[in-house]
């Protein structure tokens, strides 16, 4: 009997255990929505430098907007606009790119939207989001705007 009601409870434990987790990705989830950040620095990490943005860019680029409402999410490069929905789980991301609109003449060389178009995981501080890209050799650092 005693055997018994210890396995509910480890049971009982590691389904509570699971729920956390699920509760976790939702609590990153809704940090998420409503939100806006901008693109303050490209960083290539494995050589410890600083990625220069493209040298012509419009207005609001490097804008990376999450819809209040839902997983979408908005972003502009240098002038190509990317938009999508994203899935968290834990420290992964994974972006669905549905739309990505180009601007007559600029394509591609921007390596924002490179390192955006490649991003795999993330972190959320009080400081910023960080959108690492390339199994965290590069990272899209972001202030809230």
């Amino acid at each position: 009997m005693k055997l018994m009601n210890l396995f509910w409870v480890l049971c009982l434990a590691v389904i509570a255990t699971g729920c956390d987790d699920d509760n976790d990705n939702e609590e990153n989830v809704n940090l998420l929505r409503g939100t806006t950040w901008e693109c303050v620095k490209i960083m290539d990490i494995e050589a410890d430098t600083i990625i220069p943005f493209a040298p012509i860019k419009a207005a609001d680029s490097y804008i990376l907007k999450f819809v209040a409402d839902s997983s979408q999410f908005f972003t502009k490069g240098a002038a190509n606009t990317i938009a999508g929905k994203y899935e968290l789980d834990k420290e992964n991301i994974r972006l669905s790119i549905n739309t990505f609109m180009t601007t007559i003449g600029i394509i591609g060389g921007d390596p924002f939207e490179e390192g955006f178009r490649a991003v795999d995981s993330y972190a959320l501080k009080d400081d910023g989001l960080q959108l690492f890209f390339n199994n965290k050799k590069g990272c899209l650092y972001f202030e809230k705007h």
